[in-house]
């Protein structure tokens, strides 16, 4: 029985790569997936205490590392993980300016503002990037 995420992405587009590569789906990795959705780009060390109790440190990293194997996810960076398109939902980032952490989030209201902006001036958009910077609810506790 393949577990379906609750997110609102193209999560059939994982079931059709899992089918293809025979891999079964489970809750651990259901969790990772969301989780890489949520976040956006970040290091394998970030999720492990937010995953903590629910996935084991040792199943996210053969989890990571299976989704890179499978094209799943991808390498941003060094060290930064992402979910690879098309995977990937669109998504704009908090980002901590303090620790350098990318906190991914989506805004209907910030979609349609932008959309009426670009109408406004005749422009015809083929994408945009949206990032507030600041300090995290982690930077600021310290």
């Amino acid at each position: 029985m393949i577990m379906r995420s609750r997110q609102k992405w193209p999560i059939n587009r994982l079931d059709f790569v899992f089918t293809r590569e025979h891999i079964s789906w489970t809750r651990q990795r259901n969790d990772v997936y969301e989780l890489l959705n949520r976040l956006g780009p970040c290091r394998i060390v970030d999720l492990v205490p937010i995953l903590e109790g629910r996935v084991t440190e040792r199943t996210v990293y053969r989890t990571i590392k299976l989704f890179l194997e499978i094209g799943v996810t991808q390498r941003v960076n060094h060290d930064l993980i992402d979910l690879a398109p098309p995977h990937r939902q669109h998504r704009h980032f908090l980002a901590c300016t303090n620790c350098g952490r990318r906190i991914g989030f989506y805004d209907e209201t910030i979609e349609k503002a932008l959309n009426r902006v670009a109408a406004k001036r005749f422009f015809e958009s083929s994408g945009h990037q949206v990032e507030i910077r600041g300090r995290c609810t982690v930077c600021l506790a310290t």
